[in-house]
């Protein structure tokens, strides 16, 4: 009886000094299909002209519209026009423009770029892309200071 609690005892010890952290199991080794996204949840940046990364522009900024125009060099030139809406406040934004190829691959952007916004007056964007490659975009807007690519 006591060769078999020592049986046990040692066979136990030897199983503690396994795998520490084991691997998640898989049902099969070799490569696995992984899923591309449903268009339904697809980000914003695929599917919105500008995009703004805090609140503070949603609650002073309207977006009144935009125009794209294909420059004979074969670049994007895009315009947007914004509206502070504040009565009281004059607003100091930063934006910058993110080109993608046709597969919504990024392929250039503009770096942050500053804005100040008069209060209660329409402020027009202005960027033309680098790349002939270049066929969608989306504009992005924050208030100073905040850290995001």
């Amino acid at each position: 009886m006591r060769m078999f609690f020592l049986a046990l005892l040692l066979i136990s010890l030897i199983g503690a000094c396994g795998e520490r952290y084991p691997q998640p199991r898989t049902k099969a080794t070799g490569p696995h299909k992984l899923y591309a996204i449903p268009v339904h949840e697809a980000p914003l940046q695929f599917e919105e002209p500008i995009l703004s990364l805090d609140e503070t522009t949603v609650e002073h900024i309207y977006y009144v519209d935009h125009r794209q125009q294909r420059l004979s060099s074969g670049q994007i030139r895009v315009m947007f026009n914004l509206f502070n809406r504040s009565e009281e406040e004059e607003i100091w934004l930063e934006w910058k423009a993110v080109f993608s190829d046709g597969s919504n691959f990024q392929i250039e952007d503009t770096g942050w770029r500053e804005l100040y916004m008069p209060r209660r007056e329409v402020v027009t964007l202005k960027v033309s892309s680098l790349s002939k490659r270049a066929k969608n975009y989306t504009v992005l807007l924050r208030t100073p200071g905040r850290m995001a690519n």
